[in-house]
């Protein structure tokens, strides 16, 4: 799913990685030490009263004094310098619930 460089660092219990522009990452409940200036992780999925998906992710301190952001399909957010949209949200009323993001630059 994920392309990248070969650079990396070792956050948490995962190595981070440099990735490349259209690599992608799939968010779930928990973190995903993958992101270099990471983490990010999925806090909640739920479905908006439009009708669309919304997922709440925490990310590192760079984002603080807001540690969590709402994020629907095609939002972008950046970690590390990293610029991310997210492409999808999948199951966003379930347990399993994740979003995809694709780097964009």
């Amino acid at each position: 799913m994920a392309a990248f460089s070969r650079e990396s660092e070792t956050v948490g219990t995962e190595t981070a990685v440099v990735h490349e522009i259209g690599a992608q990452e799939k968010i779930s409940y928990g973190r995903n030490d993958r992101f270099l200036g990471g983490p990010v992780g999925g806090g909640q999925f739920w479905i908006d009263e439009d009708g669309r998906a919304v997922a709440k992710i925490g990310g590192p301190k760079e984002w603080r004094p807001t540690p969590m952001i709402d994020v629907r399909v095609g939002d972008v957010f950046s970690v590390g310098g990293q610029v991310w949209r997210v492409t999808d949200i999948v199951d966003a009323e379930s347990p399993s619930a994740y979003l995809l993001a694709t780097r964009i630059s």
